[in-house]
């Protein structure tokens, strides 16, 4: 098409010619990319919109009325409209379908990556999983980068390989950080999967054995180095997890053996030691305490047994022997301490066990319950004080008080005095009382008087009573001494008298005392009650 041909002469041979040229353009347009590098693969899709712009450019090649250099331009035209389309047009029937141009832009940054044959570009790159597709799309255009991907995928297989090789086997970072790498490449190449496991298991094989060697060498019953080693355990769990239970095998292994050491070296009597049980429960403890990879409560549960088991034993027997020797208490007191340690243990190891607990502590309790019964009880008196070592006790027992509230009054009486001289006499009187509570007088009675003594009277009389008034001071004297007799001067002084919220009327009267008249007292005889009452006011003089 580079020389146009002479146009034809008749209307009827303009279509074969026209096919003719765009046959002849579209061999150019293909083959020159071809022989570009681009590669000679055909897609339907391609092919159709590229002849559509050749076709039309040929018919108006193939017009007799126009010239040479439209025919040449309208040539020149069809071409490059024929080749943009085979460049820029994508295919028909690709899930992820490229046009040539985005094809070889793909192209070259895939074997950028294939100089880079690491696992965190496997990684990154998601193994290169774009190539598959190129190649089914393109293969004239990818030709021989099917064995650069495989020697890639090698090469990144090796390089795991030989990473888990030289890997420490406590390095367990380092062994997560390859797990994906691992994982994305045998996803877009299986070949190399088996070997990348096989890497991986065995690192796994020799980092467990390391930490298993590590907890067999503690010596058994050391539960400190059990815990000091614990942490490198979970940490390998954690990061490979299919170790956990070849782990979790090896740690209840250990602790089974450290636990049937323990229990015989119970069972061998030791001198200031503690007993048995004490030692078996202790270890109960520790068993409980250890950082296992299990957190449950059911862990080692068969240690615990063997722990439950023997301390159920050795309570059997130290009850027996207070049995046998008549301390039917101390036996139940032995059962009481085993079920109170070892109960929640038996409910965790299963019906046997828990019953065997319980009728361990209900026979001896039956014993002891007879026991108790059979036997006088015995009390410890304290022994006798001699009188060197005796203290004084005073105690103050109060009066009994009369129905209704009313307490009794308390008068002490002065020792006799000589009848020679006058003497004062004080008395406390009390405030007006209600009816609901009386309180307890306190009086001091004058010694004997002789008869034609004259007496000296100092009182406070209260006032009338009224509703919520007060009680006022009242001077009083006595008044002149009567012709029966002399009498001696007394003096009394009453307080004022109280509120009457507290207050209560006595419930018994004396009559006032009567001058010049004795009163008869027997100096040896003991104070009695005396109830007396204020007289009432008297008139002013």
């Amino acid at each position: 098409m580079s020389s146009p041909a002479p146009p034809p002469t008749s209307r009827w041979q303009q279509v074969p010619f026209a096919v003719a040229l765009v046959g002849v353009g579209f061999v150019i347009v293909w083959q020159g990319f071809g022989l570009a590098g681009f590669g000679t693969d055909l897609h339907p899709a391609r092919v159709g919109i590229a002849l559509v712009p050749l076709f039309l450019c040929a018919m108006l090649v193939a017009q007799p009325d126009l010239g040479g250099a439209v025919r040449l331009i309208a040539a020149v035209v069809g071409l490059c409209a024929a080749g943009y389309a085979w460049w820029d047009v994508r295919p028909s029937g690709f899930k992820s379908a490229m046009a040539l141009g985005e094809a070889v832009r793909t192209r070259d940054w895939y074997k950028q990556r294939f100089a880079i044959a690491t696992a965190e570009e496997a990684e990154k790159s998601e193994g290169l999983r774009g190539v598959r597709p190129l190649l089914e799309q393109y293969p004239s255009l990818c030709k021989g980068m099917t064995a650069e991907y495989d020697r890639w995928g090698d090469a990144v297989a090796d390089d795991i390989v030989s990473r888990y090789n030289a890997l420490p086997r406590d390095d367990f970072k380092g062994a997560e950080a390859l797990i994906n790498p691992a994982k994305t490449l045998a996803a877009v190449r299986p070949v190399v999967g088996s070997r990348l496991d096989a890497a991986r298991l065995a690192w796994r094989a020799d980092a467990v054995r390391v930490r298993v060697n590590e907890l067999s060498a503690a010596r058994p019953g050391d539960w400190e180095a059990f815990n000091r080693s614990a942490f490198a355990r979970r940490t390998l769990a954690e990061a490979v997890p299919d170790a956990r239970d070849v782990l979790l095998r090896a740690e209840t292994e250990w602790v089974n053996s450290s636990v049937e050491l323990l229990v015989a070296r119970a069972l061998v009597p030791k001198a200031g030691g503690g007993t048995t049980r004490e030692f078996l429960k202790r270890s109960d403890w520790e068993v409980l305490a250890l950082k296992s990879l299990d957190p449950t409560t059911g862990r080692f549960l068969k240690a615990r047994g063997r722990l439950f088991r023997a301390a159920h034993d050795s309570a059997t027997r130290e009850a027996f022997a207070h049995f046998e020797a008549g301390r039917y208490d101390r036996a139940f007191g032995v059962a009481v301490a085993h079920a109170v340690d070892w109960t929640g243990t038996a409910e965790l190891l299963g019906e046997p066990e828990r019953k065997a607990v319980l009728e361990f502590r209900a026979t001896h309790e039956f014993f002891a319950a007879l026991a108790a019964k059979a036997e006088p009880r015995l009390e410890v008196a304290p022994p006798p004080r001699s009188r060197a070592s005796t203290e004084p006790r005073l105690e103050v027992a109060p009066l009994p008080r009369r129905p209704g509230g009313a307490e009794s009054r308390f008068e002490i009486a002065p020792q006799p005095r000589p009848r020679a001289g006058a003497e004062l006499r004080f008395e406390v009187a009390p405030r007006p009382r209600s009816s609901r509570s009386a309180e307890p007088r306190l009086e001091v009675a004058p010694p004997p008087r002789r008869p034609g003594g004259a007496e000296l009277r100092l009182e406070i009389a209260p006032p009338p009573r009224r509703p919520g008034a007060g009680a006022e001071l009242r001077l009083e004297s006595a008044p002149p001494p009567r012709p029966s007799g002399a009498a001696e001067p007394r003096l009394e002084v009453a307080p004022l008298p109280r509120s009457n919220v507290s207050a209560a009327p006595r419930p018994e009267t004396a009559p006032p005392p009567r001058p010049g008249v004795e009163q008869p007292r027997r100096p040896d005889a003991d104070a009695e009650p005396r109830y007396e009452v204020a007289p009432p006011p008297r008139p002013k003089p």
